[in-house]
């Protein structure tokens, strides 16, 4: 799965999530999937995101999640 628009991508594969921009780059796996959510370990903390079924609403979310408009 990927997405990209004018701030960056987010390419997921298997459980591995990368989300690039101009100014920084994260990945990170899949911590668990729990009912309606995903929830994913950046820097330490979890963060739950609700799953889409659409590719680039769960890319639009990865990416505003993580400062980028």
């Amino acid at each position: 799965m990927y997405f990209k628009n004018n701030c960056g991508h987010v390419f997921v594969d298997g459980s591995k999530v990368i989300v690039e921009t101009d100014t920084f780059k994260r990945t990170t796996e899949f911590y668990s999937i729990f009912n309606s959510s995903i929830q994913m370990e950046f820097n330490d903390s979890i963060v739950e995101l609700e799953i889409y079924s659409n590719v680039n609403k769960l890319a639009d979310a990865l990416l505003k999640e993580y400062g980028v408009d």
